[in-house]
């Protein structure tokens, strides 16, 4: 054998193993986040008091690492319009530093200066509904919300001022297709409806589907038992232009399915 063919096949094995070496490398690198799972138990958390309470029975778990949830941390707690609930935000990590965030409602108490706030809020609304006029508040994520006697949901007056075209179509089409999912459900499942059903947000900005969750009603199962049991399904990519869609419903205690509303995430 001539020295050049040699010198072609030892390069041919070697090109064979390094292919093959990223090949294993690729397969082993870690890129499922861990899961957070919390207690079925409702709990109060009280405002300025020890998180301690937030963090009783929750666990991180990871496939690889196995129990992480000395990485489990707290970084929100928003209260609800009416203070008597909150969301909850937790993080945690595993050692590849894939990052899980998820949400949870519990009950809430309110300082003294933010009930009365909240009470006084509650009484404008009641005057608004006695008198068949709307009345505005504030919603969870800094909107003007106007709630009317005349219907369940809860709608933004200037919701869709200073939308891109394209965003305020998605935002009218998925509350049309989610009001006419509603109809052809029967009278025992949950009702699911959203405050805006497309969102615009920027690269590397912060995202929580659930916290654009408008009303959660059943029959028998309150809207804190029914907000541990809402599922969202799909993606968003906030380091990647592009849109998104979600798909969010929740299941009761007795296995009814709400509705499927889907929220239009565009990312710019």
């Amino acid at each position: 054998m001539s020295e050049t063919k040699k010198f072609i096949i030892f390069g041919l094995i070697v090109l064979s193993l390094l292919i093959a070496g990223n090949g294993m490398i690729y397969v082993k690198q870690d890129r499922r986040c861990p899961e957070i799972t919390f207690p079925s138990d409702e709990i109060t958390y009280e405002a300025g008091t020890d998180q301690t309470v937030l963090m009783d029975g929750v666990i991180a778990l990871d496939s690889k690492d196995g129990d992480v949830t000395n990485t489990l941390r707290v970084t929100d707690v928003l209260p609800s319009d009416d203070n008597q609930t909150a969301m909850v935000v937790y993080v945690a990590k595993d050692r590849s530093n894939n990052v899980v965030r998820r949400t949870r409602r519990v009950n809430y108490i309110a300082d003294a200066k933010s009930s009365d706030e909240a009470e006084e809020a509650q009484k404008k609304e009641k005057s608004g509904k006695d008198t068949g006029k709307t009345v505005s508040s504030s919603s969870a994520n800094g909107e003007e919300a106007v709630v009317s006697s005349s219907t369940e949901k809860v709608v933004s007056s200037s919701l869709t001022e200073g939308m891109a075209d394209d965003v305020k179509a998605a935002h009218e089409e998925g509350a049309k297709a989610n009001d006419e999912s509603i109809k052809l459900l029967d009278n025992n499942a949950p009702r699911l409806y959203l405050k805006q059903y497309a969102v615009q947000i920027g690269l590397e900005q912060d995202f929580d589907p659930l916290l654009y969750i408008a009303t959660l009603k059943d029959e028998t199962d309150s809207e804190s038992e029914l907000a541990k049991r809402v599922t969202v399904k799909g993606q968003v990519n906030n380091q990647e232009t592009g849109v998104y869609r979600l798909e969010i419903y929740v299941v009761d205690v007795d296995g009814n399915q709400s509705n499927t509303a889907t929220l239009a995430v565009f990312v710019r």
